[in-house]
């Protein structure tokens, strides 16, 4: 009895191991296996990104995720400050150019008619304006003149034209530098209290000099001429025009003509007629001068070819002194 029970138990072992199948928790772990799978991978992409002493570490791009989706990952940002190298080929060279009242250049060391030339061509006009607001910018430019011209001052080889004509430029040169040092001023009686003829501050061959003592001790005094009166500028608008060139040996007489007849054919300052003649002051001041060649009427008949009546009412006109420009 105990041998058939035996029996039976043991035929129903064997026959239940051979139906065995495999339950839902080993399911479920065989499932698993490849998300651990690639859990392992992602570890092990980690560990080998690690860097390795002497390796080159490389940046990992790894995508920014969006509700929209995968956004492409961001360049990796540049230097704001590019450098540029110093003179790229093909590209030229600007130099950049700063206004200023800058002098020009010194000039080179030359005949002082040359300089002074260069002067009057540059800041007098045509109809003989000034401007003095450019020549200050260029003070030093007339520096250079004035040193020229104290350089180069008369001697007993100088004929009497070259002598003339040298302190006919001195005279006009020297009220240039008056009114520049003293600009801006409204006019020319605004300097050294209504005297500035009287300054000695001109200095020629180590002697002070004032204007009054180059017109009237030197020009009036030993040339005798007239016409002088009309070459030098008082830097107001009644006196005759500045010439916008200097005076020299040789075209003294010619200017010396064309500046008188200038200045008494200008309606602004003279009317002449047969029977009457309004001109300027001048006339009047140093009508002593004109003594040498008949007097003030045959003067303005010998350089305009006017007819003037001996009896000719003759009045002066008031005298503007505002400035030359």
């Amino acid at each position: 009895m105990k041998i058939l029970t035996f029996l039976s138990l043991f035929i129903l072992f064997a026959c239940s191991n051979e139906n065995t199948q495999q339950s839902p928790s080993e399911s479920l772990t065989i499932q698993k296996e490849p998300v651990e799978e690639a859990s392992d991978a992602t570890s092990r992409v980690e560990e080998n990104n690690e860097t390795k002493p002497g390796d080159q570490k490389e940046e990992q791009i790894i995508p920014e995720v969006l509700n929209e989706g995968i956004r492409e990952p961001k360049p990796k940002k540049e230097s704001m400050i590019q450098e540029e190298p110093a003179n790229p080929a093909g590209k030229p060279q600007v130099e950049l150019v700063k206004e200023t009242n800058t002098p020009p250049p010194p000039m080179p060391v030359m005949d002082f008619s040359k300089v002074y030339g260069q002067i009057l061509n540059e800041y007098v006009s045509a109809d003989g304006k000034v401007n003095y607001k450019g020549l200050l910018s260029n003070k030093e430019w007339l520096g250079q003149a004035i040193s020229h011209f104290q350089q180069d001052s008369p001697n007993s080889s100088w004929s009497k034209n070259k002598t003339k004509a040298y302190w006919i430029n001195a005279y006009n040169l020297f009220t240039l530098k008056l009114i520049v040092d003293h600009y801006p001023v409204k006019s020319i009686l605004d300097i050294s209290n209504g005297k500035p003829w009287d300054d000695r501050f001109i200095e020629i061959n180590g002697k002070k000099l004032s204007l009054n003592d180059i017109e009237n001790n030197i020009l009036r005094k030993d040339f005798s001429d007239p016409r002088i009166h009309f070459a030098i500028n008082c830097a107001s608008i009644s006196c005759p025009k500045l010439l916008n060139k200097p005076y020299t040996e040789s075209n003294l007489n010619t200017l010396l003509d064309t500046q008188a007849k200038r200045y008494l054919l200008d309606s602004q300052q003279n009317y002449l007629s047969k029977d009457k003649l309004e001109i300027a002051e001048i006339f009047n001041w140093f009508k002593e001068d004109f003594k040498v060649v008949g007097g003030v009427t045959a003067f303005i008949e010998k350089q305009t070819g006017k007819e003037i009546s001996e009896k000719a009412k003759i009045t002066y006109k008031k005298y503007n002194w505002n400035l030359n420009e």
